[in-house]
């Protein structure tokens, strides 16, 4: 007569069981990637690269490329984000090559011989920052929206990082034009806010259709 009893506590505790695991699992890659990150700093800043080495190249190329699989490999996976791994890798690894090999622009945008450097440093920040930016937005949006399928929309998180990563985008142009202050950087983002407020009010999860 009191079998059930038993069976119910068991199907009680073993999703907490379960969460528990799940918990430990990102805590441990959360760790991993940060020791990752913080080693990739320390030798982009500390280690004497050499312009004419091209071991020196190739070897901070696979380093930056760890990083990136180490990174997005794992959000990939769970959140289903095809593509965001090889986008990630490659912002990262112009990203680094940039800061290490690519001396500070001393003239603005308009001279040509300076506008390789300005696009590829937007298009570097684009890349790494729209991929890093991606499951954190996940995470926000489960916090912030209501309806369960905006929540899990990972295409919403997705559009919103890429969305941070151009207004990086743009604010990197304006410091190449040399017009970047607080208010066109402000006008800038308040037209990205907009772009978003536009998606998410004409554009519903694919759950919903």
């Amino acid at each position: 007569m009191h079998s059930p009893r038993p069976t119910a506590h068991r199907n009680r505790t073993t999703p907490t069981a379960d969460e528990g695991i799940r918990r430990g699992q990102v805590l441990l890659w959360v760790s991993l990637v940060g020791f990752a990150w913080l080693g990739l700093l320390a030798m982009v800043v500390i280690y004497p690269w050499s312009s004419g080495d091209r071991t020196h190249h190739w070897a901070l190329a696979v380093i930056s490329a760890t990083v990136g699989l180490v990174t997005f490999g794992p959000i990939e996976s769970v959140l289903r984000t095809n593509g965001i791994t090889v986008r990630g890798i490659f912002g990262i690894v112009i990203l680094t090559h940039v800061i290490v090999y690519v001396p500070v622009p001393s003239r603005s945008i308009l001279s040509l011989s300076e506008v390789p450097v300005y696009i590829i440093v937007a298009i570097a920040l684009l890349y790494t920052v729209g991929s890093l930016a991606m499951p954190v937005m996940y995470a926000l949006g489960k916090r912030v929206f209501a309806r369960r399928s905006r929540r899990h929309d990972a295409r919403r998180a997705w559009r919103q990082a890429t969305e941070l990563g151009a207004f990086l985008f743009g604010c990197v142009i304006l410091i190449g034009l040399r017009a970047f202050t607080p208010m066109l950087a402000g006008l800038w983002l308040l037209m990205v806010i907009f772009a978003e407020y536009i998606f998410l009010s004409y554009i519903e999860p694919p759950v919903e259709r």
